[in-house]
């Protein structure tokens, strides 16, 4: 979909299910908010039942026929990762899209200098392999299914970096 000044053209993806990745808050919630207005069943992913669940509310009364579900998992987690997929494929919802929003944007970084192995570690379990690990499980699904669409999203810290997110800047180039 395109907005320029008042105008909106639509696509229609009543045919589609889209997971978006860190859709409980800010650019994830934005885009599951735009899927579902676009008729997208919406899975809206959280790493809480209060955050998934708010997360809907939000976007049903953005969107009063929107066709929402949730799924809790930690995207650094494989186990996880891999039982929500399940999950999801043993209620028939098998994403035909899926955008990878979430991160772990490394906040509570104490800075280079002082940031353990382990920590650094954990920001490339998400935003690396977690990404690569539910990407193969989806596609999988996708390729199953005749087809589907997998779309990352980014940031300009792989080029700029970010005082004081070593580990977010670093996944984010990598």
């Amino acid at each position: 979909w395109w907005r320029g000044g008042d105008v909106m053209t639509a696509i229609d993806l009543s045919h589609d299910t889209a997971l978006v990745t860190g859709s409980g808050r800010n650019l994830g919630l934005a885009i599951a908010t735009r899927l579902a207005e676009a008729g997208a069943r919406v899975i809206v992913h959280a790493r809480s039942d209060a955050e998934a669940a708010e997360a809907m509310r939000s976007i049903a009364a953005l969107v009063p026929d929107a066709r929402l579900s949730s799924v809790v998992f930690d995207l650094g987690v494989p186990q996880q990762v891999e039982t929500a997929v399940a999950s999801l494929m043993a209620q028939g919802l098998t994403p035909s899209v899926l955008v990878h929003n979430a991160a772990h944007l490394d906040a509570q970084s104490p800075g280079f200098l002082d940031q353990s192995r382990d920590e650094f570690r954990e920001v490339f379990e998400v935003n690396l392999l977690g990404v690569h690990h539910l990407s193969q499980l989806a596609a999988a699904a996708m390729v199953d299914a005749g087809g589907g669409a997998i779309i990352m999203i980014s940031s300009l810290a792989g080029e700029r970096a970010i005082h004081g997110r070593p580990a977010y800047d670093a996944s984010k180039a990598a």
